[in-house]
């Protein structure tokens, strides 16, 4: 699996941890019950301060889509209870309205934002990674220059 952040985008690099964790358990490629890095191993591995990762951690967790233990480790949890269908809808309305306010900072008309949904929603559904966002190779990460995007295999 590969968890992707990039240190030159606005979004904190704690909320893209959560957004790449979320993302990957959507898709199928974590399932309930898988093993993940510890705080320290994501942070050594990412390249960011331990900080950064636990609070990444917290969020998944208080979610539902961590669990973890102090003998076996972080894994993926079962998922958040099930909602009710009004509260589930209220939270998708919540998130299209706060993913369609970044988008309209971008500029693209509604017939290109529509055509790229579909594109991406079609590679989220099929578990591919969009293009560009894959680490090379899939291997354990080289060395990087700083200001490079961190794009890491970590698990």
């Amino acid at each position: 699996m590969n968890l992707t952040i990039d240190p030159q985008l606005r979004t904190p690099v704690y909320q893209q941890i959560v957004n790449e964790v979320k993302r990957l358990i959507g898709a199928g490629a974590l399932r309930p019950g898988d093993r993940i890095p510890s705080v320290r191993e994501l942070s050594h591995t990412l390249g960011i301060n331990p900080a950064t990762a636990a609070k990444a951690y917290r969020e998944l967790v208080s979610a539902g889509l961590l669990r973890t233990s102090a003998k076996s480790g972080t894994f993926v949890g079962s998922g958040p209870a099930s909602l009710p269908p009004e509260t589930a809808r209220a939270r998708l309305d919540e998130a299209l309205d706060r993913f369609f306010a970044e988008i309209a900072a971008c500029g693209p008309d509604h017939h290109e934002i529509s055509a790229r949904f579909q594109r991406r929603l079609a590679d989220f559904v099929a578990g591919r990674q969009p293009a560009g966002r894959q680490a090379p190779g899939h291997q354990a990460a080289p060395a990087r220059p700083a200001t490079a995007p961190k794009d890491w295999a970590v698990w």
